[in-house]
This record gives structure tokens, C-alpha cells and sequence, in this order.
């Protein structure tokens, strides 16, 4: 599962339009909150193995298994401190985003021995970003 929302104004309000999408199908709500009454009302009694959001704290906490933060809002906070001015950390960051971005969209083409193969790259490239400085 997977999950967003983004403002709307209805009439004078601001409202929110959240969109749960899960393999290749997407429910759009357009509701007064984003708050976590919100999901259960759509998820109802269930709860998916997996989640992926960003760090909105309605969206945390409702998979069974494991929660993953959205690695294109990580991206594109990163990118924000980058034109902030940030030259060491961040653009480290935004490389190894998306260089497991690029994983995963060759993921289903990807022999399990390959993918264990990237696990210790990846690894080492995080370790390199946090230990270079």
C-alpha cells in the first residue's frame, strides 16, 4: 500500500485529497482531514503487510510487517537542502536515493542473487556518506 495527500480548497477551505494506491489500482478521497480517522475509515479492518508514505504521523503505523518512507519525498528533501546551500551530505543522500530508486524499478527483472549482490553496495555507499565526514 501506498499513500499521499495534497491540499484542495473546497469553498473557503482547505480540504485534502488523499489517494491510497496499491499495485494497479488507486482510491482518491477528498475529505476536510488528513488525519489517521481518515485511513481507518478506508483501510477499515485492514491492514496491509506493507506501507510506504511519507512522514505524515496518520500514515505511520498501519502496516503489519514494515513502513517505508516515500524515497521520492526524501529525494526531494534533499534536494531542498542542497539549493539551501548543502554541497557534502545531501547530494551524497539524493545519489543513494535514487540510485535504490533505479533498483526497484528493475526489481521484477532482477534474479534474487543480483539483488542480494546490490545489498552490500548499497551499504557500503550509506556507510561511505555518513563516515566520509
Amino acid at each position: 500500500m501506498q499513500s499521499d495527500e495534497t491540499s484542495i480548497r473546497v469553498g473557503k477551505k482547505t480540504w485534502w485529497t488523499c489517494v491510497f494506491h496499491h499495485q494497479d489500482s488507486a482510491a482518491f478521497l477528498i475529505v476536510p482531514s488528513r488525519g489517521k480517522d481518515v485511513v481507518e475509515g478506508f483501510l477499515g479492518s485492514h491492514r496491509p503487510d506493507y506501507w510506504v508514505s511519507d512522514r505524515l504521523a496518520a500514515q505511520v503505523g498501519w502496516a503489519t510487517k514494515e513502513h517505508q518512507v516515500c524515497l521520492a519525498h526524501l529525494i526531494r528533501d534533499a534536494q531542498y537542502a542542497i539549493d539551501d546551500g548543502d554541497s557534502l551530505f545531501a547530494p551524497k543522500l539524493q545519489e543513494l536515493l535514487r540510485r535504490a530508486c533505479a533498483i526497484g524499478r528493475r526489481r521484477t527483472q532482477l534474479a534474487d542473487a543480483t539483488l542480494r549482490a546490490y545489498s552490500p553496495a548499497i551499504s557500503c555507499t550509506r556507510a561511505r556518506i555518513f563516515l566520509r565526514f
